[in-house]
């Protein structure tokens, strides 16, 4: 597995990878400027893209290490028949039993899409599977 638009998402200068300055507040403080929203001053700065900062970075970052050190080994170990090879930030290599392969993919991204939610967009990630007989060996699998 690997996640999708990483150097999007860290940028910060995509549009559709952007956080407006109002998704990042409590929803209280939100509710609060919304008498204020008919001054077009406000409104064009609450409807204003945060431009991508340190702490963005480190709730990326953050955001990928729990991913990848607890997470991914808890489901391929723990919830499913795997062993997990590698994990690092929003790479995954694991192998699995065929009967166990599309639940863990599937609880994989469902979790990642939870880890990756910065910007009000869930994150996506691309997976692969090379399947091969009992007796072939690792090196000639892939």
């Amino acid at each position: 597995m690997d996640g999708d638009h990483m150097g999007a998402w860290l940028a910060g200068n995509d549009p559709d990878y952007q956080c407006r300055f109002p998704a990042t507040w409590h929803p209280q403080v939100r509710a609060s400027l919304d008498r204020f929203r008919g001054d077009p001053a406000v409104a064009a700065y609450l409807d204003s893209s945060r431009p991508a900062s340190p702490a963005r970075h480190a709730a990326i970052s953050a955001a990928l290490n729990d991913f990848s050190t607890h997470v991914a080994r808890h489901i391929v170990e723990n919830v499913c028949k795997g062993k997990l090879l590698y994990a690092g930030g929003d790479d995954v290599l694991a192998m699995l039993s065929v009967d166990d392969l599309m639940p863990a993919m599937l609880l994989l991204r469902a979790a990642w899409s939870g880890s990756g939610d910065l910007s009000g967009l869930p994150a996506t990630s691309t997976s692969g599977v090379c399947n091969s007989p009992r007796a072939t060996p690792a090196s000639r699998a892939a």
